[in-house]
């Protein structure tokens, strides 16, 4: 059997307009403004369809609301390192301002950066969301962000953002040529390791009797 003719939900135009409004209202009253750090890409290559080093050289401060009022999720993993906690978060930003804000692209992209001021945080945006809530009047108003902590992996950055670029410096992996202070010093552990190898050559793994 049919939908009802006489009832439309899902193509009034004056009701998705009213909702788009009172989203964007919302977040800009319960929100905070965060800095959004698109990624680029200049040298992408043809073999592996990406650029071996990410750029980011810019910035935009737009209104979000933090979905995870109660504070930071995360996974806690066991690694040979200890165990590990990654700081993640979910951002809820309309999809109207975000379109406005960023007319070039127009929408989040997975790899872009959102840094939060008040908890002086680089996030990295992992997953986008784009049907939650699922068309709402038949339209959807709004993107839902989930992101991790960002953790710097030889990107370039030029953003000019003092917050940002404080944090960032001390993720930068200093040129060993220059300063060694970034990196540990193993000539003892070198010199232990050259007294105790000796091989035999019919005994090459080693084994104990």
């Amino acid at each position: 059997m049919a939908t009802n003719k006489y009832f439309n939900h899902y193509h009034a135009a004056n009701e998705q307009n009213l909702i788009e409004s009172m989203i964007v209202e919302s977040i800009k009253v319960q929100g905070l403004d965060v800095a959004y750090i698109p990624r680029t890409q200049e040298n992408i290559s043809v073999l592996y369809n990406e650029d071996p080093q990410n750029v980011f050289n810019t910035f935009k401060v737009i209104e979000m609301y933090p979905a995870s009022v109660e504070g930071f999720d995360g996974d806690q993993l066991m690694t040979v390192f200890g165990n590990e906690f990654k700081k993640s978060a979910t951002f809820v930003v309309a999809k109207k301002r975000f379109e406005e804000t960023f007319p070039d692209f127009k929408i989040p992209r997975a790899g872009d950066l959102i840094f939060m001021p008040i908890t002086n945080t680089v996030f990295e945006i992992r997953f986008l969301n784009v049907e939650s809530p699922f068309f709402e009047k038949g339209k959807q108003y709004i993107y839902e962000l989930k992101v991790e902590a960002f953790e710097y992996s030889y990107e370039g950055f030029d953003i000019a953002h003092d917050g940002v670029d404080e944090i960032l410096a001390n993720m930068v992996i200093k040129d060993p040529d220059e300063n060694t202070e970034s990196f540990g010093k193993n000539d003892d552990i070198a010199e232990d390791s050259d007294e105790s190898i000796v091989y035999d050559p019919a005994n090459p793994f080693g084994i104990r009797n």
